[in-house]
C-alpha cells in the first residue's frame, strides 16, 4: 500500500466531495492495452474503461483517449478488469479495481487490507463498531486513536485474504450457532448472504463484485474435499477457461487456489475536466500507485522474483539498516509479515519513504535502540538494493 501525506489526504478527501456532487458530469479516461483481459465490468451498469500495464515491460506505460460515457457514470462501485497480464508460463489471476471515491474505496477495502497487512490487526477480524470505537481511542489501552489505512491511495491483497476474513468474521459472530447442525456447513440454516449483516454498503458491493460480476467466489460445492476448518462455506471458484480445468467436471477452487493464485489491486481511476484542476494534477499520481500495486502483484505471483528480493534485502542491508527500514514501515502500519514486499514496491516505483522516519523524530518518537541512523550509509545501501530489485523486476514481463 502506498500512503500519501496527510493534507494531501484532506485535499483528497475535499475532491471526493466535489466528486459525488459532479458525477453525472464526469468523463472517463479510456486506457488500453495490447494484452488481453478475460472479463471487464463494472459494478454499477456503467462502462468504465481500464488502465493496464502494457506487455512485456517492468513499468507502466500507456496511451490514451478521451471517451464520453453513453450514459451518467454513477460513481459509486469501482470498474473492473480481470487479467493474466504475466507472460508464459505464470497463470496469476489479477483483478484490477478503480474506484472514482477515495472514500468509498477506504470503506470498502479497509477492513480487509487491515486484516491482511496492518501491524495493528493482521489476521484478526474487526466489526464494523470495533473499527468505529479504535477510531476514537477507546479500544486503546492508553486513549490512542487508530485510523486503519489512513492515507491510503491504494490497496492490495491476495484472493485468499478474502476468504480468511469472511471465515474470520463467520467465527466472530458465531454463525455457527445458526445451523443446529454443529459447523457443518452444509446442512446451514444460516442466510446466503450471511455476511451481508456484518457489512457497510461499500464491502457488500465489493462482495457482490467477487461472488457475482467477477465469479471469482462461491459457495463448497457438494461433497467436496474442502479443509475442515472452512465452515464460512466459502471458496475461490473462477474464472477458468476450459484448458485450466483438469478435467469438465472440475470445479475451479481446488485448481484456481493452487495455480492461479489470483490477486487484487485498487486505486483511483484516472478522470478529466470538468474536475476541480486539483484531480486533473493527480493523473501522474495515480499512475504511480497503479505501479506500486502492480509491482506488489509481480511479488505475489513470481515465486522466483519474490525468493530474489528476499535475498538481496537480506545480502544488501545491514542489520542497522534493516532496523530502519522496519522502524520506517511500522510508523506507517505495516505488519512486519509484509516488509519485503512493501520495500520492493517502494523501491520500483517511488522510492523508499525516508521522510517518514524524519518526521517521526521530529515529533519525539524514539529513533532506534542506540541512537540516530547513519543516513547516509541507509540510502546508500538501499540505493544498491533498489539497483538489483528493478533488475529482477524488468524480467517479470519478459
Amino acid at each position: 500500500m502506498k500512503k500519501h501525506a496527510q493534507a494531501a489526504s484532506r485535499q483528497r478527501e475535499k475532491v471526493d466531495k466535489e466528486i459525488d456532487t459532479n458525477t453525472s458530469k464526469l468523463l472517463t479516461l479510456q486506457l488500453t492495452e495490447p494484452s488481453t483481459s478475460t472479463r471487464t465490468g463494472n459494478v454499477s451498469s456503467s462502462k468504465t474503461t481500464q488502465r493496464q500495464p502494457r506487455g512485456k515491460q517492468a513499468s507502466v506505460s500507456t496511451s490514451a483517449q478521451l471517451k464520453a460515457p453513453s450514459h451518467p457514470l454513477p460513481g459509486r462501485g469501482p470498474s473492473y478488469t480481470i487479467k493474466t497480464p504475466l507472460p508464459h508460463p505464470h497463470t496469476a489471476l489479477l483483478l484490477h479495481l478503480k474506484y472514482l471515491s477515495t472514500s468509498i474505496q477506504h470503506s470498502a477495502l479497509c477492513r480487509i487490507e487491515a486484516f491482511y497487512e496492518s501491524s495493528y490487526c493482521r489476521g484478526r477480524y474487526l466489526s464494523i463498531e470495533q473499527v468505529k470505537l479504535l477510531r476514537q481511542g477507546e479500544l486503546d489501552p492508553g486513549g490512542k486513536a487508530v485510523e486503519l489505512c489512513k492515507g491510503y491511495a491504494g490497496f492490495n491483497f491476495p484472493l485468499t485474504s478474502v476468504v480468511e476474513w469472511l471465515q474470520a468474521m463467520w467465527d466472530a459472530h458465531s454463525i455457527p450457532s445458526l445451523t443446529g447442525e454443529g459447523d457443518d456447513v452444509s446442512k446451514s440454516t444460516a442466510p446466503t448472504r450471511w455476511w451481508e449483516e456484518h457489512c457497510n454498503e461499500e464491502e457488500k458491493e465489493f462482495l457482490d463484485l467477487l461472488f457475482d460480476k467477477a465469479s471469482l467466489l462461491g459457495s463448497i460445492p457438494k461433497n467436496a474435499d474442502i479443509d475442515s476448518d472452512n465452515t464460512c462455506g466459502i471458496i475461490i471458484t473462477g474464472p477458468m477457461s476450459k484448458k485450466m480445468r483438469k478435467s469438465e467436471n472440475d470445479y475451479a477452487g481446488k485448481y484456481i487456489t493452487k495455480d492461479i493464485k489470483p490477486y487484487i489491486i485498487s486505486h483511483m481511476a484516472n478522470t478529466l475536466s470538468p474536475l476541480p484542476p486539483q484531480q486533473n494534477n493527480k493523473i501522474a499520481k495515480v499512475d504511480e500507485t497503479s505501479a506500486h500495486e502492480l509491482a506488489h502483484f509481480a511479488y505475489h505471483s513470481c515465486p522466483d522474483y519474490a525468493r530474489v528480493v528476499q535475498e538481496l534485502y537480506d545480502s544488501e542491508l545491514s542489520v542497522r539498516t534493516k532496523e530502519f527500514v522496519e522502524f520506517t514501515l511500522l510508523l506507517l502500519g505495516y505488519d512486519r509479515e509484509v516488509h519485503v514486499d512493501e520495500v520492493q514496491a517502494y523501491l520500483n516505483v517511488e522510492g523508499f519513504p525516508y521522510q517518514t522516519a524524519n518526521n517521526a523524530k521530529s515529533k519525539g518518537k524514539k529513533a532506534g535502540q542506540d541512537g540516530e541512523w547513519d543516513m547516509g550509509q541507509v540510502k546508500k545501501e538501499l540505493e544498491a538494493l533498489k539497483v538489483g530489485v528493478k533488475a529482477a523486476y524488468s524480467k517479470v514481463y519478459n
